[in-house]
């Protein structure tokens, strides 16, 4: 992950027929005379490759896509989602890029600086993990990603009839079984965050009549029959919102995309048998993180005691510059899990990282100690700092119980 010049990423992909596409840039395209997509994603390369760098304009579509849904249930959600978004992270909606799809449903956009303006290979899959978060937080019938859910539980499948219920008044007949409840919950929204998402263009005129059209905080809240009302006059202009970072937003995107990353790295680490090498430093000498083993004592002070031997070796090196976070959330997920509280854990790690990274300390280990990220052996395998040989030994290992990011078994 790295920060990107925006101005680079100008490429996108483009719609030319039934699942046919080509990389265009974006900055010269006119309007749009068809019911023309591109996608969300924003390229700095002319010609595509495969497991290309790229950054994410996050989109999250609220749509009416059963029978026993219609588009008032998607503009209440989209609505209720631009009020958490305002609550959790202070993001202004005048912020948000608002559509009405001219149809069935909603758009939400978030630029791309929003979210940090990050760029990584794994962009796409840490927006899908931020849309599958607020998903499932806010039980959001109509907004198409996962639920989260693979494999339902009774406490599922409780609340997810429920949340039906809210949105529609009922339990739809055909989620009543528990069967089809659960396929619904494991399969809904799987195929909307791909590498190549397309949607539909902003003032793009519908091949069944109506047009895409933005819309305002105001107008979103003002009822569908203002709202077809403006889609019926045709294409108008969208409200000029200047990119902003949102701090908080950036915050919970970097983590996700650290997670994203090092999930990749650790099924490509699996394919190969091979320990991924450390991460290499990129930063000059002189901007570097505490001296040989001053990071190892600061770590070692704040728990009362030894290490695990993976968490040594992480203290042990100067921290990459531009992408430490991976690092910072291993070291900051151990420490949690050891009852280091927030603050003393954020001050160990500014000890590590160097005074230049204190920005990014606090706002991963916020993110860490906040949503209870635990600590485990894939995650520090990624970083070339555990092997299983390490772990058999290990005298934590009891405390240590769920893998990193993962709800799944033992390390």
């Amino acid at each position: 992950m790295e920060r990107a010049d925006l101005r680079e990423y100008r490429y996108r992909d483009r719609q030319i027929g039934r699942s046919r596409w080509r990389r265009i840039d974006a900055t010269a395209l006119p309007p749009p005379r068809c019911e023309e997509r591109v996608s969300m994603q924003r390229f700095a390369a002319a010609r595509p490759v495969r497991g290309e760098v790229h950054v994410v304009d996050l989109t999250l579509d609220f749509d009416a896509h059963a029978d026993w849904l219609d588009v008032e249930h998607a503009r209440r959600e989209a609505l209720a989602l631009l009020v958490h978004l305002e609550r959790v992270y202070g993001l202004p909606p005048e912020a948000v890029g608002i559509a009405y799809t001219g149809k069935a449903g909603f758009h939400l956009a978030l630029p791309a600086p929003l979210l940090g303006g990050w760029a990584s290979p794994e962009a796409t899959a840490a927006a899908k993990a931020l849309a599958t978060a607020w998903r499932a937080e806010m039980r959001l019938v109509t907004l198409d990603a996962p639920t989260g859910v693979r494999q339902a539980t009774a406490d599922d499948r409780r609340g997810w009839r429920q949340a039906l219920a809210n949105a529609t008044g009922h339990v739809p007949p055909p989620l009543d079984d528990d069967a089809a409840l659960d396929r619904w919950l494991a399969r809904s929204g799987a195929s909307f965050f791909t590498r190549r998402r397309l949607i539909r263009r902003l003032n793009a005129p519908r091949a069944d009549g109506g047009w895409k059209i933005p819309l305002t905080p105001d107008e979103l809240a003002g009822g569908m029959e203002r709202i077809r009302a403006l889609a019926a006059a045709g294409p108008r202009a969208a409200a000029g919102a200047r990119p902003v970072v949102c701090p908080a937003l950036a915050d919970a995107y970097a983590t996700a995309l650290a997670a994203a990353e090092a999930a990749a790295a650790a099924r490509a680490a699996a394919a190969t048998g091979a320990l991924p090498p450390p991460r290499p430093p990129r930063h000059p000498p002189e901007l570097g993180g505490a001296a040989a083993g001053d990071g190892e004592a600061a770590l070692r002070a704040a728990i009362g005691g030894d290490l695990p031997v993976c968490a040594a070796r992480l203290a042990r090196r100067p921290p990459p510059s531009g992408g430490s976070n991976p690092e910072i959330m291993a070291l900051a997920s151990m420490l949690r899990e050891l009852g280091v509280a927030e603050a003393d854990a954020a001050a160990a790690l500014r000890r590590w990282g160097g005074a230049w990274r204190a920005e990014s300390v606090a706002s991963v280990t916020r993110a860490v100690y906040a949503h209870g990220y635990a600590f485990g052996y894939p995650f520090m395998r990624t970083l070339g700092a555990a092997t299983r040989a390490d772990c058999a030994d290990c005298p934590f290992r009891a405390q240590f119980t769920r893998c990193w990011g993962t709800r799944r078994g033992r390390t």
